[in-house]
């Protein structure tokens, strides 16, 4: 059986999401490198094909041919990723739900910020895998949360996070916790500029981090790495993923605006994993 060539199984991967490849395939025949042909491939997927079937189309190529992965794959915009996990709780325990966000949450910084490379990958593939990271995190919060409440019985009526200084890890380092209020059409989403602005900071390969309280009592952490920023957030069992300043700021007022007369009073806290 002849093998068939990269851009003839590209044409097919592509063909499949109803885009037309054909100018391309003429222009690129005469190419005598399959790599080269494979990469101006690619760059006709983002041009030519419908936003929703880029990665379809992609990834098929890639995974047929162990290339890059998707997120290191060019783009013109990268969207904003969200993994809600369905048919099983975040809190598998018999009961009440116990008030352990701010656990989780430490445990997200903890787990993400010392894996952020290997974790990003799969988020931008929507890997099947992730539940797992996602469970590791929630166990990981209700053991610590656990442990916590033998030393500290009050936190079973929940827990800030200056209460539970002494059980964040070492590699986690938060700043002091700040109180805030978001009034939307006011001008002050200047405390949510400041975590945006963080978590983008220009830092090399440092890890930077951010716990946010909104006024429902709900912790959440954000977790960054350049340009990539991990959203992980238990009440919600979803882990998301953000590209852009603007991306993080509307996730950020979504979670924060609860409509009040007075405003919506948040807490946040910014550091860096390391």
């Amino acid at each position: 059986m002849v093998e068939r060539s990269y851009l003839e199984e590209y044409t097919d991967a592509v063909l499949s999401t109803d885009c037309s490849l054909k100018s391309v395939a003429a222009k690129v025949s005469v190419i005598v490198f399959p790599i080269f042909i494979v990469l101006i491939a690619v760059f006709a997927v983002l041009y030519l094909c419908p936003e929703g079937e880029q990665v379809k189309a992609i990834e098929q190529l890639a995974s047929s041919r162990g290339l890059a992965p998707a997120a290191s794959l060019p783009a013109r915009v990268q969207e904003p990723i969200k993994i809600e996990f369905q048919g099983s709780s975040q809190y598998d325990m018999p009961g009440e739900r116990p008030p352990a966000c701010t656990f989780h949450a430490v445990q997200a910084m903890k787990r993400i910020g010392g894996n952020f490379d290997l974790i990003a990958g799969p988020i931008v593939r929507r890997g099947k895998g992730l539940y797992l990271l996602q469970k590791a995190i929630i166990q990981g919060g209700l053991a610590n949360y656990a442990k916590a409440t033998l030393q500290k019985p009050k936190f079973q009526e929940g827990a800030d996070l200056e209460d539970m200084r002494e059980f964040i890890p070492e590699n986690v380092v938060l700043g002091a916790s700040m109180p805030a209020v978001y009034k939307p059409g006011e001008g002050t989403d200047s405390d949510v500029a400041a975590i945006v602005d963080s978590l983008f900071a220009d830092s090399g390969d440092k890890v930077k981090i951010a716990w946010v309280k909104n006024a429902n009592e709900e912790s959440f952490a954000l977790i960054s790495k350049k340009d990539q920023v991990i959203l992980f957030d238990s009440h919600k069992n979803e882990i998301c993923m953000y590209f852009t300043k603007d991306q993080v700021r509307t996730a950020l007022l979504a979670k924060l605006d609860f409509g009040g007369e007075g405003g919506s009073p948040f807490d946040y806290a910014l550091g860096f994993f390391g």
